[in-house]
């Protein structure tokens, strides 16, 4: 591999001239975008959709990669190729010794460091400016998991710890810590907050769900299917069995079972 400036000519005289360390793995990258018809170039893949036979071939070669860039900016300013859609940028060369031992005294009297200037200048920043650029402001790092420490009446200790003490997983804790518990509550002394707001919008559901759910008379007594399911023994986690067959048509005195002998009297307990 060594730096290379090429040239792409198709039959109907128009050309393209670019440079690359590796010429022949920038060749079948040309060819294969043509083929994908994503070539960044457009106007150099219309000439690949118009003559898909071209020839592509070194020009020059044999010399760093300093003055890559500037070699192709001279043959692209003498033959002014009309696929190219950018000329190319020249680098900047590197500074001498004794230029290098100049930015290090400069960077020490103005408090920047020797690579930043040279970054700033190799963008093109002139010296003046370069040298005023304030840096950047070190952002405070955030306070890890494991150094944030907890006050629970008047004993302080790191939240690890107090995972060891509690049995609590720190992860929980420091949940409990952002979402604005307090310490006792955290470290599980005292009860956890109760949402009000949530456990009004629960009970507001299950009271419309029972002033909508139809009562059903079996043996007598008139009760909701669940009241029916629960005084003869179904738990919760069975009633969608119960009410996937209702929706099938199957009555539910067919679909419940008394399992247990006292299962009106349940009822009569929990009906108001």
């Amino acid at each position: 591999m060594k730096p290379t400036i090429y040239r792409i000519e198709f039959p109907d005289g128009q050309f393209y001239i670019g440079s690359t360390v590796n010429f022949s793995r920038r060749r079948r990258n040309h060819l294969e975008s043509s083929r994908r018809r994503d070539a960044v170039n457009r106007k150099l893949q219309a000439e690949f959709d118009s003559h898909p036979v071209c020839a592509i071939y070194q020009i020059a070669s044999g010399f760093d990669r300093e003055t890559l860039h500037l070699l192709e900016q001279q043959i692209i300013d003498q033959e002014c190729p009309p696929l190219n859609i950018q000329k190319a940028q020249p680098i900047r060369p590197r500074p001498l010794d004794q230029e290098v031992g100049e930015l290090q005294k400069i960077a020490n009297r103005c408090g920047v460091k020797k690579t930043t200037l040279y970054a700033r200048l190799r963008r093109g920043i002139p010296l003046d400016i370069a040298t005023t650029i304030p840096l950047r402001t070190q952002i405070k790092p955030r306070s890890t998991m494991r150094e944030t420490n907890i006050t629970v009446d008047g004993v302080t200790h790191r939240l690890m710890k107090w995972a060891e003490i509690t049995g609590i997983k720190p992860a929980s804790i420091h949940s409990r810590r952002r979402l604005g518990w307090t310490p006792r509550q955290i470290v599980g002394y005292d009860p956890r907050p109760v949402d009000t707001k949530k456990e009004r919008t629960a009970k507001k559901i299950r009271d419309q769900k029972l002033k909508t759910c139809k009562l059903v008379d079996i043996d007598g007594v008139l009760a909701t299917p669940r009241q029916h399911a629960l005084a003869r023994g179904y738990t919760d986690s069975q009633l969608g069995r119960v009410y996937y067959q209702m929706k099938k048509g199957v009555p539910l005195a067919e679909i419940l079972e008394p399992t247990r002998a006292n299962a009106l009297s349940e009822l009569d307990s929990m009906l108001i």
